[in-house]
């Protein structure tokens, strides 16, 4: 059942709104990165601005509400997966990149 935005299951383990907001966010990344690439096309500064106007209000919706979930890897790891995505976006830089890599090139914690 989803209300006010937030998908709520019978036991509360937000684990369907976690996969919702993960995959809608990436959806919203790779149709970004087509106008973001890495010899032309949107800078970083604006990247970083969408990121913290459009990416980061859709993942962190409702948090206080589903934020006990994050403590269970396998959830925790789906939104770590985009905030990566548009790091590697932001930062200009290749996949094989670690996790922490590019949040320390574009000034960005980790927040998962």
């Amino acid at each position: 059942m989803k209300y006010l935005g937030i998908i709520l299951d019978q036991i509360f383990k937000f684990q369907e709104h976690i996969r919702y907001a993960a995959e809608r966010c990436t959806k919203l990344i790779h149709n970004l990165s087509r106008s973001a690439r890495m010899t032309w096309g949107l800078k970083n500064e604006a990247v970083f601005t969408l990121y913290k106007s459009a990416i980061l209000p859709l993942l962190m919706y409702g948090a206080p509400i589903w934020s006990k979930a994050k403590k269970y890897e396998h959830r925790r790891q789906k939104y770590v997966r985009v905030q990566r995505l548009i790091n590697l976006k932001m930062a200009w830089a290749y996949r094989t990149m670690s996790n922490e890599a590019p949040c320390i090139l574009t000034g960005t914690t980790p927040s998962f």
